[in-house]
């Protein structure tokens, strides 16, 4: 990719930057599979969503799909944190889809766009003018169309978003008469949960790599003050107090 390029790409996702916020239309639509989705459903889940507009015709459609499906299995983590939407604009057979899908190595959720036609209108779509189009859905306030040179940048974006919250006041910690067990009021990673003594000694320790609204440690046979350690996926850190009274 020659510097001018890579720095003309720059300068778009600058001014891509999320800025007035735009609700973006909501909807329910069958994949190919079989499974229902709603948008809004998987946006208050924190989840960011990528939908993708293409046809099985469209020869440059293709150069997308290294891009797409890394982020797939890479950030979005196969929807565990956000989703990749492909919709078919060009009446494929279900068939004509999988096809497609499988001989270009993807692998992430597929609709037909004619299911819901208005997913493509202007006054109640997303206004899908050509293929490829590609639009970022942050959260239930802010969407934006983007070229797919720059979708990794913008789904990190909104994720890095999406995980700025105070953690310390969502954090509940129960002794229990065996357990520990700290509890999140919206399901989260705790990459790593330890239980640590006075001595800085740790005592106890879980790792949990898929979103858990709990997770339970041993109590410590010996009463006193610990502390419970959380470090999540995205890097941030908490620690609470907590007294073992027996």
């Amino acid at each position: 990719m020659s510097k001018i390029f890579t720095f003309s790409l720059l300068l778009y996702f600058v001014s891509i930057a999320w800025g007035q916020p735009t609700p973006p239309p909501d909807f329910t639509m069958t994949s190919i599979d079989g499974i229902t989705y709603n948008l809004y459903t998987e946006l208050n889940a924190r989840k960011p969503v990528i939908l993708v507009f293409f046809s099985t015709s469209c020869g440059s459609c293709q150069e997308a799909i290294p891009t797409l499906e890394g982020i797939w299995k890479r950030d979005a983590q196969q929807g565990q944190l956000g989703w990749v939407w492909a919709f078919e604009t060009g009446n494929a057979s279900v068939q004509t889809i999988q096809q497609y899908m499988q001989s270009n190595g993807a692998s992430y959720v597929v609709f037909r766009a004619l299911q819901n036609p208005s997913i493509l209108y202007p006054e109640t779509g997303y206004n899908i003018t050509y293929i490829p189009e590609f639009v970022m859905v942050c959260n239930v306030n802010e969407y934006k169309k983007v070229p797919y040179e720059v979708l990794a940048e913008a789904f990190k974006s909104c994720s890095q978003a999406l995980s700025v919250v105070d953690i310390r006041k969502e954090l509940s910690i129960k002794v229990l008469p065996t357990a520990v067990v700290v509890e999140f009021p919206e399901q989260k990673i705790g990459q790593d949960v330890s239980l640590i003594d006075v001595l800085g000694r740790v005592v106890a320790t879980t790792r949990s790599r898929v979103f858990s609204d709990s997770v339970s440690l041993p109590k410590p046979k010996l009463p006193g003050v610990y502390i419970v350690s959380i470090r999540y996926q995205n890097g941030e850190t908490v620690s609470r107090k907590v007294m073992i009274l027996e």
